[in-house]
């Protein structure tokens, strides 16, 4: 892992030049209750009783409960080695800190989005980078591929074995040997010594927040107001990413051009767009813009923190059940697509060859 002892923190013209940025961020802390949705983030969506309003979309029943208690895991960011614990505790606060006067500030007024700084920009694009790897979700995402690559690796290695790329072998012999291989731990497939925590990979995936919250500053922002009071909620996920279906065929689904939906407030959307820009027309900073939102994109917002969301909505509802997002996402996306191969020319297919 990165060297972690402290260094001088980068100016923002120094952030918005260096790309790849690796910070320490891990430290002792005495905080064992540690929340990977911000406390601050989750107060927004209380009611008048200072109650958070949850739901569970694995029960599909709804509680209130104290904001201390919402988005939390004990020890969640602790690792430990050379006999020393460390955490991205203290690192992620001060994340927040940062964030926190600017998010307040554009939730009162989003046309102030214009007017933020260039200090102000680089803390809410790093909040938003952070938050994105910080969450359960993430996690989920990386035992998922992980999982896949090892199955990958396995099956690899066996046609190798059994097709006499390893060298002539009899069959009892490539039996002998594949019983051998399988019994081992799956870290072995991956050439380590012992098996990388979580917390681990997500602390070397936040080292590089800055360059990640390059990425975002260089994406078109709008904000605005919910139309007509309409309600937005949260998520333990709450940086909500949507990959729009209508794009070239060579754009693949990367950081820069997936769209980030984070609810700030019941009231206040923020969307991060797509980059959609061609080579040489790259600037460090997107357009910003503020225009309401409607009813319609409130509920597309909602939907993605359903589809989105490990377990738990924050908020008040109604509320969209995991099964009625990922179903009603299928048919906007698929309608997206269809509208505009049939009426706009869109060809999402590759050029033939020859």
């Amino acid at each position: 892992m990165t060297d972690h002892r402290p260094k001088a923190a980068p100016s923002p013209a120094e952030r918005a030049a260096e790309p790849r940025f690796a910070e320490p961020n891990l430290a002792p802390t005495a905080v064992k209750r540690q929340h990977y949705v911000p406390r601050a983030h989750l107060r927004r969506f209380t009611d008048a009783n200072d109650r958070l309003l949850c739901f569970d979309l694995d029960t599909s029943k709804s509680f209130g409960t104290a904001v201390e208690n919402a988005a939390v895991g004990n020890r969640y960011y602790d690792l430990s080695f050379d006999d020393q614990t460390f955490s991205l505790e203290s690192w992620l606060t001060e994340i927040e800190t940062a964030a926190g006067p600017v998010i307040e500030r554009l939730v009162r007024d989003p046309q102030g989005i214009a007017a933020l700084s260039d200090s102000g920009e680089f803390a809410l694009a790093r909040f938003v980078a952070a938050q994105f790897f910080r969450v359960p979700a993430f996690r989920d995402w990386n035992e998922q591929v992980t999982r896949k690559i090892l199955t990958d690796l396995r099956d690899m290695a066996k046609q190798s074995l059994y097709n006499g790329v390893l060298g002539e072998l009899s069959g009892a012999e490539a039996d002998e040997i594949w019983a051998s291989w399988e019994q081992n731990p799956d870290h072995w497939w991956f050439g380590e010594n012992e098996a990388t925590p979580d917390v681990v990979v997500v602390a070397d995936m936040l080292e590089e927040t800055q360059g990640w919250a390059n990425l975002l500053r260089a994406k078109p922002w709008r904000i605005g107001n919910a139309a007509d009071a309409s309600l937005l909620y949260t998520s333990d996920n709450p940086v909500a990413p949507f990959l729009t279906p209508v794009r070239p065929w060579w754009e693949p689904g990367g950081m820069a051009t997936l769209a980030y939906w984070v609810p700030l407030s019941p009231d206040t959307l923020l969307v991060l767009g797509r980059m959609n820009r061609s080579v040489g027309e790259r600037s460090a900073k997107g357009p910003r813009n503020y225009r309401g939102f409607s009813r319609w994109e409130v509920s597309f917002s909602n939907h993605l923190q359903s589809h989105n969301a490990t377990r738990h909505i924050f908020g008040t509802g109604p509320y969209i059940p995991r099964d009625c997002a990922e179903g009603c996402l299928r048919s906007v996306t698929s309608a997206m697509r269809e509208t505009a191969i049939r009426y706009l020319g869109f060809d999402p297919h590759p050029p033939r060859l020859g």
